[in-house]
């Protein structure tokens, strides 16, 4: 019988979620357009909260509470946003939504040379491959960590 490979980067079953413990999912939001909208002043706060969702058990682990600044990261991209600490969320996941802006911060890594994404842009955080196909993207795995 064949040995099934339980490999693969951004996967429950990948070396990665070590370090790494936390599903991103990047749903698309009911006020926007993949980017569109994102700079709309109308929505911004009355109608639409752009935050990382993260789980009550999840936030309580990390010290985080709603509306802290809180930095969400992996091998690919750092994220500085505000966290909307609620029970919407699966333990275990945290959902940033589609389609905000990359704004560069002041603080600048070495893995953000143009500064730390201070908007919330999920993409940047998105893991592809190449394959026969082209190129496809897999989830993401990411660390939250706060206050920051």
């Amino acid at each position: 019988m064949a040995e099934m490979n339980k490999g693969g980067k951004a996967t429950y079953y990948s070396n990665d979620t070590a370090k790494y413990p936390l599903l991103m999912s990047s749903p698309h939001g009911l006020y926007r357009i993949h980017t569109l909208l994102d700079n709309q002043p109308l929505l911004a706060g009355d109608c639409y909260r752009h935050a990382c969702w993260i789980s009550v058990p999840e936030a309580k682990a990390r010290g985080i509470k709603d509306n802290d600044l809180i930095r969400v990261f992996n091998d690919q991209a750092e994220i500085i946003m505000p966290a909307y600490v609620t029970s919407k969320v699966v333990p275990g996941t945290v959902n940033i939504f589609h389609g905000g802006w990359y704004l560069p911060g002041k603080m600048k890594t070495a893995l953000m040379p143009e500064g730390i994404d201070t908007r919330g842009a999920p993409n940047l955080m998105t893991h592809y491959e190449e394959t026969s196909a082209g190129y496809h993207s897999r989830p993401s795995t990411v660390q939250g960590a706060g206050p920051n």
